[in-house]
């Protein structure tokens, strides 16, 4: 069965969520969460759009932006997705997808939900137990 297009929304934002394979971390040390926010401000200058917040998890990856209508959110992670895919695998060694499944992406009504979804995605690292702040 053919997956059904996203949905775009002019000025909307999105809660983005991608997971990596189960039981296997997508961050092994720091050089691979440096990779992977600097290729999300590669994209952010490349393509304009906004990010609200983010957490960067060992086993997902978790966003908040408002993309611009010319660029939907479908462009802005393919850009960032296979890049750091293909860096993670030179460097473990490893062939194949890192993230199994299509990212998921929901709309969040900006007077509602953005506030609430910001907090919620800024605690997650704390409540997943990986917090650092020796800083």
């Amino acid at each position: 069965m053919p997956r059904f297009p996203r949905i775009h929304l002019d000025d909307a934002v999105y809660s983005i969520q991608m997971e990596g394979p189960s039981g296997e971390s997508i961050y092994k040390d720091a050089e691979d969460y440096g990779k992977y926010t600097n290729l999300l401000s590669q994209a952010q200058k490349e393509f304009g759009f906004k990010i609200f917040s983010y957490a960067l998890l060992p086993d997902r990856i978790h966003l908040l932006i408002e993309p611009r209508e010319e660029h939907p959110v479908s462009q802005i992670m393919q850009k960032i997705t296979p890049n750091y895919t293909k860096y993670y695998n030179s460097k473990y060694g490893r062939k194949g997808h890192l993230f199994p499944k299509r990212f998921r992406s929901v709309y969040a009504e900006r007077s509602v939900y953005l506030p609430k979804l910001t907090r919620f995605i800024h605690l997650l690292p704390e409540q997943a137990g990986v917090a650092d702040y020796s800083a």
